[in-house]
């Protein structure tokens, strides 16, 4: 089993310069004839977070300083994670033409969509970094060296989870559409934009214990707007919940791969 992993990756990376062209392509398809091009990365979870940071500090009496970058953080990672998801569901399906040319090992293909989604949310957290050395400098520290490990955390959810999807949404084609209502539900209940305040007044802190969401948002905002490392609960929780999509995802691969290309 773990030479054939081995064996699987082996096979992804050295045709590494397809799924990255892939990549590319559908990137230049994305923002075609588009004036700001991969700027309205920034500009669209920007417009959300100052509309939604401006409504909830009136609510919650909460400073817009601080309640508009904890807001940003939340927007540009669940865009990655709902992107990463939808687009997920249909990679296969809109790569078959390649998949009935090459034997290649189908994984790249939610990986392709997963890279997009990614050049996007790093475009996002450049935008959020320059933003916080700005207007919280006092919390550019050695915490920020985090930063990479979440993304690729990040990644990770992003890679086994649109994997998953992409087998299962070849067979059930209504996947999309069932996803929408579960991602909603997931939506309000993580702290994507409400305050952590608000869960724990309303006795819903076990939403954020047992929520991989807020641990995971929790590694990109104890770095960025309190200048501490993530706890470890949270470095836990986050790598734990990558583990278990990848190995999902991995499990799925071997016992789908071969049958999916009738479904296409």
């Amino acid at each position: 089993m773990f030479r054939q992993m081995v064996s699987y990756i082996g096979r992804i990376w050295s045709i590494r310069y397809f799924w990255w062209n892939l990549t590319l392509a559908d990137l230049r398809f994305k923002y075609r004839r588009s004036y700001f091009g991969v700027l309205w990365s920034i500009v669209q979870p920007l417009a959300m977070t100052l509309l939604l940071s401006f409504i909830m500090g009136r609510f919650f009496k909460m400073p817009m300083h601080y309640l508009a970058p904890y807001i940003f953080v939340g927007m540009i990672v669940w865009e990655l994670l709902i992107g990463a998801v939808m687009t997920g569901c249909t990679a296969l399906i809109n790569a078959g033409s390649y998949i009935l040319l090459f034997n290649h090992p189908m994984m790249i293909y939610p990986l392709r969509s997963s890279l997009s989604v990614l050049i996007n949310f790093l475009y996002a957290l450049i935008g959020l970094l320059l933003w916080c050395l700005i207007a919280m400098p006092e919390n550019l520290n050695w915490s920020y060296v985090t930063l990479p490990l979440a993304t690729c955390i990040l990644f990770a959810w992003c890679w086994g989870g649109a994997t998953i999807c992409a087998f299962a949404g070849v067979r059930f084609h209504d996947l999309p559409q069932f996803l929408v209502i579960v991602m909603q539900i997931i939506w309000y209940m993580s702290p994507v934009f409400f305050p952590l305040d608000l869960f724990k007044t309303a006795k819903l802190s076990v939403l954020l214990e047992y929520n991989p969401v807020y641990h995971l948002l929790e590694m990109f905002r104890s770095p960025l707007l309190l200048g501490t490392f993530p706890d470890w609960k949270h470095c836990a929780w986050s790598l734990g919940t990558a583990c278990v999509l990848l190995a999902i995802a991995a499990i799925t691969t071997r016992l789908c791969e071969k049958e999916s290309i009738y479904y296409i």
